[in-house]
Parts: C-alpha cells; structure tokens; sequence
C-alpha cells in the first residue's frame, strides 16, 4: 500500500515539493493453495496455513474442473479469483499443515481422487459427484471429518487411514489424553460400487452410513486406537482424579451393503446400531477394549465398560459374531430377520470397583506453626514457599529442631479425617433380548459377566438356542478413612506420614441370571447353563421341538414354566445345593421324558399327567 508522505528534510533544503514513498505492507498472511495439471492429474498442494478450496464442474467440460476459494480468503496459485484446468482425469490434494477445507461438488472425474493431509483438523466433502475410480484419504492425527452426500456415487473402493492418538500431560502429576477423532459419513442416496475399508489408529471414531445409501462391497471398519481418558491429578489432600472414556461409534440407517460388515474396535464403550437396514452377507463385531481407571493418591475408583449393539428392522443374510471384552454388554435384535446363526461371546466380567472419595485432610497442617509449615511440600501444601528450607529434606537438618522454635506448635496436627462411605454398586453385566424377529440358525450366548438378563419374546429360533453364564462373582467396594495420630506434643515424634488414608474393604454378591422366553418357538434344543449363583427361568407360551437342559450350581434356581408351553422332546433339569424351586403350571406339557435332578427340600410342582414319557424325580 503506498501513502503520501511529506518530506521534511527535502523541505528544509529548499526542494519544497512532496515525495512519494512505498510503505511496507500492512496485508495480512493468507493460505495458498499451489494447483497444477500434469499428465491429467490436477494436483493441488496447500500450505501451512488453514486452505480452503472448493473444485467443481459447472458449465465445464467432463475433462474441465475449476479450483475456487472457499472462504474468499484463501488463494489459487496466488490469486484471489477461481482458475480453470482442463484435461483432468483424477484428482490429489495435499493440504499441507493448519486446519483444511476441501469441497468438490457436481464434478465427474474419470480416474480417482486421493486426499492427504500431513496434520491438523480436516473437512472434506464430496456432494453429487460421480468419480469413476477409487477414493482414497490419509490423514495424521487430528479431528477429521469425511462426508460423502447428494448422491454421489464412486465406482471403485473407498480407503480411509486415519492417523495415531495424541497424548498430553498436565501438570500436578496428571496425565490427560486428548484423542483424535475420526467422522466418515455416507448419507443422501450416495453410493460406492465396491469396497468401503476405514481403518484408524485413534479413538473416538464415528462411522455412519445413512439415508438410503449402498455400498456394493463390504465394509470393514478397524479401529486400532484406545480412547481410554485418565486423569488423576495428585494433590495431597486426598483428592481423587476423574476418569472419562469416549468409544467408537458405528451406524447403519436406511442402507444396503451388499457384502459382509466386519467391525473391529479397540476402544471401550462403542456404540453399534443398524436400524432399518439390509447386510447381504454377515456381520462381525470384535469390542476388545476395556476401560478401568485409577487414582493412585489415596483412593481408588474403577469404572466399568459398556458396549452396546442394536439391530432393529433390519436383516442379516449371513452369520452374525459379536464378541465384547469389557464389563457391560448389551445386545438387542428387535424386528429383524437373521439367515444365518447368532453368537455373542462376552468375556469381561462385572466387577466394579468403586471408593468415596471424601477422605480429606481439612487443612490438618495449618496447627504448624511458622517456620514449621515452610519445611517441606510433603504436609500437603500447607506452607508457603518450600524452597526456602529446599526440596531435600536433609537441608532442613538432622533435628527438625532447626527449622524454628516455631516447630513446637506442632502438637496433635493431624486434625481430622473426614469418614469416607464404603459403597457396593449393583452389579450390571451383559443383557441380551431377541424381540419379533426370527433367526434361521442357531443362537448362542456366552456371559462373562457376573450378572445375565436373557430375555427372547414373540421371536423364532430354527436351531439350537444355547446360553452359558460362567462368573459367579459380583461386586467389590473400597472406601473408609483413617487418619494417623503419630503426632505428639514433641516436636521429634511429628512423622512425615501425619495425615490420613483409606482403608480398602471388599464384599461381593452372589451371580444374578435371568432367563425368559416369551410366545417364542426353539426348533432345536433349548440349553441353559447358570453357575453357582441366583437364577431365575421363566419359559412363558413357548415350545421347544427338541430336547432341553437346564444346569444351575449351587444357590438359589427358579424355574417356572406357565402359559401352556410345550417341550415336544426330553427336559432334564439338574440344580446344585440351595432352595430350588420348578414350578410346571397345568396345561404346560412335556412329549418326552422329564427328569428332575434336584437336591432334597426342593419344591417340584409337576404331575404324571403334564408328561408324556416318564417323570423322573
């Protein structure tokens, strides 16, 4: 920019007359984008700065595309106003550093596009496009969000690498994660013709396919990185950090694939739900991640996982596999139609660690007196400046007689420990319901957890309908305090451990697993195993064709069957030690042979005339 300067030295020699002088520029640094064609490739290069860039095709050639600004700040080979490329087959973009935007809509592009971005958090978009070739994205880190919409439709594959987790340390002693954050979505009738593949090293994933989409392959999601979050700041009055765990997300609404669905999540609590959906081929779900937290000042807390997986009005041509790690999992298919068979395998178990953390010191330091309080950081802050006696504790001297007269008020300076409630959490393990749906195969359960709810209602099952819960144990709790009473009126016997700690105490609770099946039909065998324990089987208007085992150990076992159910093969029930109660209502029935393996005291409501074969008791 150039101003009018007067010259007051030209002025003074007699010149009289005015200068013109080229001042430095006052404009502000703007992002720029580098773009260039070679041998149909329109590649664009960004900088360092945050680019945005819009490419699109309207009132070009098939072979024409035009590179815009997309913030009227951002620069085209350094200008401000859109270029045109012609020849272009495919397309790549590398955004450089800073946060990115790239648009490209109602564009045709014959040969692929390839995106990269080195770092920072990124937007691309594709809307009504038609790329007749692969897509394929690499990012590093970041929170980076890929959106494909309007009805775009890409011929090849679809390749997402997201890159690895970022971690920071705060200061106090405590450790914070701050995860990247991967969002792919496939929504507006949109459409890839063959294989969608994402995998991320971070966590916090969110996968979304949506609103009448197809994918024509499969889809294989693997997500790699821990979102686990940990956070416990150390403070010496007895404070415990907070914890916090954010998983991977994945959503099929209202689509088709035409392949198989694998999903793969090292994360704990992920969120999976298919809603209105059809998968040609199988589904497999492996949850491996399990999130526990812990400060380790002066008391312990723990938090239990939970995934979650929801099929609802959708269908499944293959098997479907879901196998969780962690704590708590839920499992709902409502309204659906499986071909193949069911498994879910959980092998976390629910015991869940909990502590009050209102173990306090009150600011039991503040009777110190002086000098006293200045000596060490070790009395939980109490004292001003530390340096001045330093961080070593020797300078302060053999006898703490050094520090000051002042030292004598250290009489009784414990203070007082605030109590802490020792708490015992209901256990909550894995929950599975089958709602108005049918499955062709087979179903089997297998429960790590302490506590299982099996529930299947106004659902058929073609095979084998099998559930096995292995854990017995429940709960545990760690809560309490004690203060340390080693300070005395001496000022030699004040101990460095002054102050106060929580007790660890445990209890646990018997296994609690429900069964119930509710106007439902197995055309196979019905198997249900329960460990030692409390279990409750309720069968309710159902038939099984087959035979039926029922194992519980030692505990408390109900079994009540009503409603007029009918078991057209052989039941046999065995129950350990404990009060068990089998309770066969009129009008339900047994074809085959029944027979009770029951410890004596048992209550066994069932008549000759309920069983078709011979009873057995």
């Amino acid at each position: 920019m150039s101003q009018i300067r007067f010259n007051r030295r030209a002025a003074r020699r007699g010149a009289g007359r005015c200068y013109l002088e080229r001042l430095e520029s006052r404009r502000l640094l703007s992002a720029n984008v580098t773009a260039s064609v070679a041998n149909g490739e329109l590649y664009l290069q960004g900088d360092y700065l945050s680019d945005s860039v819009v490419i699109d095709q309207a009132g070009l050639t098939s072979t024409q595309l035009r590179v815009s600004s997309g913030d009227g700040l951002t620069t085209i080979n350094g200008k401000t106003s859109p270029s045109v490329f012609s020849g272009v087959s495919s397309v790549v973009v590398n955004t450089g550093a800073g946060n990115d935007t790239v648009t490209i809509k109602n564009a045709t592009i014959s040969a692929g596009v390839q995106f990269s971005d080195p770092s920072g958090n990124q937007v691309l978009t594709l809307n009504n496009d038609t790329i007749a070739g692969n897509f394929s994205v690499t990012t590093d880190g970041g929170v980076n969000n890929i959106l494909i919409e309007g009805g775009t439709t890409i011929t090849g594959n679809v390749t997402v690498n997201a890159g690895a987790v970022f971690n920071s340390q705060g200061y106090c002693g405590s450790w914070s994660y701050a995860n990247t954050e991967e969002i792919f979505t496939l929504t507006g009738n949109s459409a890839i013709d063959n294989n969608l593949i994402i995998t991320n090293a971070g966590g916090n994933t969110v996968t979304s396919i949506q609103a009448g989409s197809l994918v024509g392959g499969n889809v294989t999601v693997t997500n790699t990185g821990s979102s686990d979050g940990q956070s416990s700041c150390y403070d010496y009055c007895g404070q415990c950090g907070t914890t916090t765990s954010s998983g991977d997300t994945f959503t099929l609404g209202n689509s088709t694939v035409d392949g198989n669905v694998s999903l793969t999540n090292n994360s704990a609590d992920n969120q999976t739900d298919l809603e209105d959906s059809i998968i040609l081929g199988s589904l497999t779900l492996a949850n491996s991640g399990n999130f526990s937290s812990a400060c380790n000042t002066y008391c312990d807390t723990s938090v239990d996982a939970t995934d979650v997986f929801t099929l609802d009005g959708s269908s499944v041509g293959g098997n479907v596999a879901l196998s969780n790690v962690s704590n708590n999992v839920t499992t709902t298919i409502n309204a659906s139609s499986l071909l193949g068979s069911v498994t879910v395998t959980n092998t976390g178990g629910s015991s869940c660690q909990s502590s009050d953390s209102s173990c306090q010191s009150s600011d039991c330091y503040g009777q110190c007196g002086g000098t006293y309080s200045q000596c060490s950081y070790s009395y939980g802050g109490c004292g001003g400046s530390h340096g001045q006696c330093g961080y070593s504790y020797s300078q302060c001297g053999n006898s703490y007689s050094q520090c000051g007269s002042s030292f004598g008020q250290c009489s009784d300076c414990c203070g007082s420990c605030t109590t802490g409630n020792s708490t015992s959490p209901t256990p909550t393990g894995d929950v599975f319901t089958l709602t108005a749906s049918t499955v062709l195969g087979s179903v089997a359960l297998n429960n790590g957890s302490s506590y299982a709810d099996t529930s299947i209602g106004s659902s058929v099952v073609l095979g084998n309908l099998t559930v096995g819960n292995t854990v017995s144990s429940a709960s545990q709790s760690s809560g309490g305090c004690s203060k340390f009473t080693a300070c005395g009126s001496s000022c030699g016997k004040c101990s460095f451990s002054c102050g106060q700690s929580c007790h660890s105490s445990t209890s646990s609770a018997n296994s609690d697993d429900i069964f119930t099946m509710t106007a439902s039909s197995v055309s196979g065998n019905l198997t249900i195993a329960n460990p030692s324990g409390t279990s409750s089987i309720t069968i309710n208007g159902s038939a099984v064709i087959v035979n039926t085992a029922i194992v519980n150990g030692t505990g408390i076992a109900t079994m009540n069957v009503i409603g007029n159910s009918t078991f057209v093969g052989n039941v046999n029930v065995t129950a350990g030690n404990g009060t068990v109660t089998v309770d066969f209502t009129t009008g339900s029935t047994v074809i085959g042979n029944a027979t009770f393996n029951v410890p004596a005291g048992a209550t066994l409501t069932i008549t000759p005339s309920q069983v078709g074969g011979t009873l057995t008791t």
